[in-house]
């Protein structure tokens, strides 16, 4: 008989142990045998259940119901502990460690490789936490394309946005500008942060947009703030480029749309 399919069919009246309750068992083992374990019923009674494989192939209780070699309800309640014991065990054999430390690099790499393109967000992630500045040089033109599909959203056929859709679509362009950013800046990936934030910058620039209401300030203001926190976190060599750039638009760019961002930002933090 297993420990589950098949169960003792007939059982004395003695006793106080209902059949197959696993509840009153303490001190369950699995042991070189099978599994030993002590029942508390009118007494503590010792019970012994030896196996071959998963089926049962003797059982002993020290209950008086059990002494002619008659099987007993403190039998039962023990089969039942223990099969509950051996689901709870498949259910997690091994921990993750234990199946990583198994695996040769090849089939690991794979596996893994595989895991991250199952899922495009834990893919970005993984590629904005622990890619290289090279690698990261993508992220400026994937928000440019995102940035593009909001304005396409938002504009008439001439891409102009009037101003019954200037607020959504600043509000649309500053959301998707901080979800792109705040994840490269989360990880001090400061020159992929800052040419993502000019890409979003140059687009703004050339947007026909109707901002009677701010709209062109307000995503400025966001613009200034991403820039800002990239300059506070940034090494020597990033601040150095990051001077060039805005001296170069400060210089030679007045026609700009957010030329006083530029402004604002080269007077107060560069000069």
């Amino acid at each position: 008989m297993t420990l589950r399919n098949e169960m003792i069919p007939h059982f004395p009246a003695a006793g106080t142990v209902p059949a197959y309750d696993s509840k009153i068992v303490r001190d369950l083992k699995k042991t070189r045998f099978g599994w030993s374990a002590v029942v508390h019923d009118q007494n503590d009674y010792e019970v012994d259940i030896c196996m071959k494989g998963d089926v049962v192939e003797n059982m002993d209780c020290s209950c008086p119901s059990a002494s002619d070699g008659s099987y007993c309800p403190h039998m039962s309640a023990v089969l039942s502990a223990a099969a509950d014991a051996v689901i709870t065990e498949n259910t997690h054999p091994v921990s993750v460690e234990e199946i990583v430390s198994g695996l040769d690099e090849n089939t690991l790499r794979r596996e893994f490789c595989a895991w991250l393109n199952e899922d495009t967000l834990r893919k970005e992630f993984f590629l904005r936490s622990f890619g290289s500045e090279a690698s990261l040089s993508r992220y400026p033109a994937k928000l440019r394309n995102e940035l593009e599909e909001i304005k396409d959203k938002y504009s008439d056929r001439f891409g102009y946005i009037d101003s019954t859709h200037a607020h959504a679509y600043a509000a649309a362009f500053t959301d998707c500008l901080y979800e792109n950013v705040r994840p490269l800046l989360d990880q001090k990936k400061n020159t992929a942060a800052f040419h993502t934030v000019n890409e979003a910058f140059r687009l703004i620039c050339s947007t026909e947009m109707d901002g009677t209401d701010g709209e062109y300030g307000d995503i400025g203001a966001v613009i200034e703030s991403l820039w800002l926190a990239i300059y506070y976190q940034c090494s020597p060599e990033e601040e150095e480029k990051m001077y060039d750039w805005f001296r170069d638009n400060y210089l030679n760019h007045h026609d700009l749309i957010l030329y006083d961002t530029i402004e604002s930002v080269y007077l107060n933090v560069f000069e």
